[in-house]
């Protein structure tokens, strides 16, 4: 990854610490006082926002991601803040003995895992179609994005079916609902894939107070979109009935709800946060 392109992705995770902060913490349900939680893809974007939410709210969270230096800098802002029961483990979400390590990371430090959320994730280039997409790009993709959130939910479940109780959060994408010329088949694949999953961890596993829940976002302000440019990003809300794009706070605020003892009779659900977009035909232009 080249120097400027570190340099964005760091920004970017910051901004994202820097909006929680605004938040008036005293008005954050502490919902989720006692719970341990991992974070897949936890060190920026949409998981850096659910890190810090489910860390507001009273979790124990493991970071779990590549982006380790990244990860380690959110885990010392949130530590400073007075937030100790935060810890960092290097995962390739591919890699089964790395996704059991961090798994492992949560049980030793904190006694067990209530909470998996499944945000890791990877894209290839767009514009792809079925028939010049490389093989191996395909492969990869779904190595990533569906048999990692596998691997995470398979090694999770042992430790919530004896706690008798677990939420499980994947996150998936509009490219599940609806495609266009950026998507490629692989990418909205996985995450049609991913929808799927979690709908059918309910028949096996309610019984045990298990629920699976899955967020589909839409366009959100993450590192991945900042690489689109001004001019893609405001033609992209154009196209939002809601006039604007999305914040990863937006998507770790229903993260942390399904996540919660409040959401216990909710499960097998896809709940779409894209500011109303895959509810309309839009033709390029939004009512003043």
């Amino acid at each position: 990854m080249g120097f400027a392109l570190r340099v964005m992705w760091r920004g970017a995770a910051r901004l994202n610490l820097q909006n929680m902060t605004k938040l008036d913490r005293t008005k954050i349900a502490r919902r989720a006082t006692g719970k341990t939680a991992l974070v897949t893809g936890g060190a920026s974007g949409i998981g850096r926002a659910t890190v810090e939410r489910l860390a507001y709210e009273g979790a124990n969270v493991v970071i779990a991601d590549l982006q380790t230096a990244l990860a380690n800098e959110l885990r010392a802002e949130l530590k400073a803040q007075g937030f100790d029961g935060i810890s960092v483990s290097t995962c390739d979400v591919s890699d089964e003995q790395q996704v059991i390590a961090a798994v492992e990371t949560a049980t030793r430090a904190y006694g067990g895992l209530d909470i998996l959320v499944n945000v890791a994730g990877v894209s290839s280039p767009s514009r792809q179609s079925a028939t010049d997409m490389d093989l191996q790009a395909f492969k990869r993709v779904m190595a990533v994005n569906l048999q990692g959130t596998f691997l995470c939910i398979q090694h999770s479940l042992p430790i919530m079916i004896s706690r008798q109780f677990g939420r499980i959060v994947n996150v998936t994408s509009t490219a599940a609902l609806m495609t266009s010329n950026r998507t490629t088949p692989a990418y909205s694949s996985s995450k049609a894939a991913i929808a799927g999953l979690t709908r059918q961890l309910v028949y096996g596993y309610s019984r045990f107070g298990i629920t699976s829940n899955s967020v589909c976002p839409g366009h959100i302000k993450t590192p991945l979109s900042l690489r689109l440019g001004k001019e893609s990003l405001q033609a992209r809300e154009r196209t939002i009935p809601m006039g604007r794009i999305g914040e990863p706070e937006d998507v770790a605020a229903a993260i942390a709800f399904l996540s919660s003892d409040e959401a216990s009779f909710i499960t097998g659900q896809m709940l779409v946060i894209d500011g109303g977009q895959t509810s309309v035909i839009n033709y390029g232009e939004r009512d003043a």
